[in-house]
């Protein structure tokens, strides 16, 4: 009886290795942002626009260049905590949708003057083995008379 199982269990375990995913699609997205969150953190704008696609387009028409000389700028006022929350992720193909809640604080101002927390919709696009994010909408729910 244990040679029959053995036998039964054999391909399953020979099969298992080959057929998980090293890494999944909405995984490695959530990831690239972590990154891009935490070189923020570090001080890093650099290594914090390194995620964008060289097409980007941001709030307000801000392009890659436009957002690093932002981002630079929020630096020199002080260190930045990142904080991601409510990611849903969608993807289709080598697309991919994100809506994702971001909180940001500054050290001495505390919260960013223009609201405390904000809400994307991040379009990712495949390039290679990397994600790169390609726009960004702010989705902030306004309530009337703002």
């Amino acid at each position: 009886m244990k040679s029959k199982l053995v036998l039964l269990a054999l391909p399953a375990l020979v099969l298992a290795p080959s057929c998980r995913p090293k890494t999944s699609a909405d995984q490695a997205i959530r990831d690239t942002l972590s990154k891009a969150a935490q070189a923020l953190e570090a001080g890093d704008a650099g290594g914090a626009v390194a995620i964008l696609d060289d097409t980007f387009q941001g709030p307000e028409g801000m392009n890659k260049a436009a957002t690093t000389f932002y981002l630079a700028q929020v630096l020199k006022q002080g260190p930045v905590t990142v904080h991601l929350s409510n990611q849903d992720i969608g993807l289709n193909g080598e697309d991919a949708f994100e809506k994702v809640h971001v909180l940001l604080t500054q050290k001495g101002t505390g919260l960013f003057p223009d609201g405390s927390q904000k809400v994307y919709i991040l379009h990712w696009k495949k390039r290679g083995s990397d994600w790169r994010l390609v726009t960004v909408q702010d989705f902030t729910e306004r309530t009337e008379g703002q």
